[in-house]
């Protein structure tokens, strides 16, 4: 009598089975985030993406002001670059320095995985 181990291709079958659970999970979180998204232009919204690798999944913006609008800012100083003073439409003058008061957090991100748990624990089959 030959007993056969299929134990790797098992394994594999559960891998296969939890990797796409998993990305039907951050794709419920990546919907949420896009909702909850405040929007002026929609970049920050359409820029937002999953992708999962192995047991990991990520949901995040790649747009340099995502963090900022996740989590606010601190009061600043903004200094030109590449000019002597700023400029802006509205504005009633050039100025060298604006002390920015900072900006509160709006988040999107955190809300959004919070917000999907329940769907989350429902297509990994948890009560």
């Amino acid at each position: 009598m030959h007993i056969q181990d299929n134990t790797d291709d098992l394994l594999s079958e559960i891998d296969k089975e939890i990797a796409e659970r998993l990305t039907k999970a951050i794709l419920v979180v990546e919907r949420k985030a896009k909702q909850l998204c405040k929007r002026k232009t929609g970049t920050l919204a359409r820029s937002i993406t999953s992708e999962t690798e192995g047991n990991k999944a990520v949901c995040g913006t790649n747009v340099d002001y995502g963090p900022h609008v996740e989590l606010g800012t601190k009061p600043h100083i903004i200094t030109p670059k590449t000019k002597k003073a700023l400029f802006w439409p509205g504005a009633s003058h050039p100025v060298k320095v604006v002390h920015h008061p900072g900006t509160r957090a709006q988040p999107f991100l955190r809300p959004a995985l919070l917000g999907s748990i329940g769907k989350i624990k429902k297509i990994f089959g948890a009560k």
